[in-house]
């Protein structure tokens, strides 16, 4: 299944410029996605973040990061309500994004046990690894806890 931008926009409930993926693929449903973003010169963040060396923020790359993971949670659970926790993380950047060309995050879940769940994202820019992080979320529907009161 792959998804286009509408789509990830309408299950994500987010919108430009912090939607940090173009295209979605799962691998294998519940489990693994790919995560795509092309990326241009004109991008908002380039302008502003270090203008003598525009380079895309570690902090949006591990927002694309967490967006992939959490689309392979929600399409998984048709009656969540799209609310999944993160408690943890830890990312680690090898290499800056700051041309042209297409980000791939290559999502999996790792486990789910008890509401708890582990993923892992890797990030690559034109076929080189940038990042690659560690997460950790709730899922609070396991917990019956009243979204709407956090």
């Amino acid at each position: 299944m792959k998804l286009a931008t509408n789509k990830i926009k309408k299950i994500l409930k987010i919108s430009e410029p912090f939607l940090m993926i173009d295209e979605f693929k799962i691998i294998k449903s519940g489990k693994s996605a790919l995560g795509i973003k092309k990326i241009n010169m004109n991008e908002w963040f380039f302008k502003s973040h270090f203008t003598d060396d525009p380079t895309m923020p570690s902090t949006l790359i591990t927002e694309a990061m967490l967006q992939t993971n959490v689309l392979i949670l929600y399409l998984k659970n048709k009656n969540n309500p799209n609310k999944i926790f993160i408690t943890k993380s830890s990312v680690n950047n090898f290499n800056k994004i700051n041309t042209e060309g297409e980000i791939n995050i290559e999502a999996n879940i790792e486990s789910e046990k008890n509401g708890m769940i582990k993923a892992k994202s890797e990030v690559f820019f034109n076929k080189k690894m940038v990042a690659k992080g560690v997460f950790n979320y709730i899922d609070p529907v396991f917990f019956n806890l009243k979204i709407n009161k956090l």
